[in-house]
């Protein structure tokens, strides 16, 4: 394919927010720093479906 026919392929990508993952983790490892250990926790960060026509 030629380079220029990419320009127009509609791509459909998954992202993840970056800046909601880097606070979240800054949060966590504030609260280890101040609270120890504690118990293991799971925390869902949604990612974003990216569409492009």
């Amino acid at each position: 394919l030629p380079e220029e026919a990419l320009d127009d392929l509609p791509l459909t990508w998954v992202t993840t927010p970056a800046r909601e993952l880097g606070q979240s983790l800054a949060e966590c490892i504030l609260r280890r720093m101040e609270e120890g250990q504690g118990a293991a926790r799971n925390q869902i960060i949604s990612p974003r479906l990216i569409t492009r026509k």
